[in-house]
């Protein structure tokens, strides 16, 4: 199994669709976590998202292109990410511009 940066990449864009869907029930779950991680009561969730983004880079999680991704890839990559059955199961969809733009970051 190969690590990737790609889900803490993905948290800041997941987060703001989460907020566009005032999808309070999660953001409390993701604002708790953030409690967890940071120790303070009124965490919020961009800084757990922060947190986790700032672990990866500590331990040095390889980013894609150190697997091989080319850039000319990220619209094959979104579409096919768009398309994983791992994707039905999230609350909130993301478009394929939402991925590319979570894939440039995690390039």
């Amino acid at each position: 199994y190969k690590v990737t940066g790609v889900q803490t990449c993905a948290l800041p864009i997941y987060l703001s669709r989460l907020r566009q869907a005032e999808n309070l029930p999660l953001l409390n779950r993701y604002a708790q976590i953030a409690h967890w991680l940071l120790g303070k009561d009124d965490a919020e969730p961009e800084e757990g998202a922060e947190w986790a983004v700032q672990i990866a880079k500590r331990f040095s999680i390889p980013k894609l292109r150190e697997h091989g991704i080319k850039a000319g890839d990220f619209r094959m990559v979104a579409e096919k990410a768009a398309a994983a059955n791992s994707m039905k199961g999230n609350p909130i969809k993301l478009e394929t511009t939402d991925l590319e733009a979570i894939i440039q970051e995690a390039w």
